[in-house]
């Protein structure tokens, strides 16, 4: 089940490729967790920036039943005794580590046409028990199981310019389509595309990279 966040909410997405964490000598504490956005590394400190960024991308319990918004990012922190998370998600939305998006089709395109989606793992095709259900994972080890839809913004968007330029792709293919059975607006393709971020952000088969 997937629900609209209200006009007051604002989706928070997590930015990079995550690189591990650094330990700077033998038997040493980590010091950073590494990640790359764009050309450039950032470091996240280990004990509340690593956890909020990592909450950002939705816990995979939770993640399909309510839009992954800042208040509920919020709200987690604290559960997980982070303190202060307002102040470390203002940091991190400063460094543009996270950032937000309103629930409006200008904000929306402007999220878009700055960020891409970037598959991780492998494609496991589609189930044999319910062949409209696609794999997501390691051989053996579906970490995610999702829509064909889904799939294909997995498999094909990170080809693209943009988040943005793959939804008027979309469109343009679905256009094409002699049966004309697929959505052909790029506004609408982009608000399905941004329902089906944290879920798989939440299961680690994609990251949201700059455009660089």
């Amino acid at each position: 089940m997937t629900i609209t966040p209200s006009p007051d909410d604002t989706l928070l997405f997590p930015i990079g490729h995550y690189m591990g964490a650094f330990h700077p000598s033998a038997g040493a504490k980590v010091r950073s967790h590494d990640l790359r956005i764009g050309d450039h590394p950032e470091q996240l400190e280990p004990t509340q920036e690593f956890p909020i960024w990592a909450l950002c991308h939705g816990l995979p319990d939770q993640v399909d039943n309510q839009p992954w918004t800042r208040a509920v990012v919020e709200r987690a922190a604290t559960q997980a005794g982070i303190r202060k998370p307002d102040q470390v998600i203002d940091e991190l939305l400063n460094r543009k580590v996270l950032v937000e998006v309103a629930p409006n089709v200008d904000a929306a395109v402007a999220f878009a046409s700055a960020y891409r989606v970037q598959p991780l793992f492998l494609g496991l095709g589609n189930l044999p028990d319910d062949p409209t259900q696609y794999g997501i994972g390691l051989f053996g080890r579906p970490l995610a199981v999702v829509s064909s839809f889904a799939y294909d913004l997995w498999k094909w968007a990170h080809l693209a310019d943009s988040l943005w330029h793959a939804c008027q792709v979309f469109a343009d293919v679905a256009a094409e389509d002699e049966e004309g059975q697929e959505e052909t607006n790029p506004d609408r393709i982009l608000a399905m595309f941004l329902q089906l971020l944290h879920p798989l952000l939440a299961r680690n088969v994609i990251y949201l990279d700059q455009v660089v």
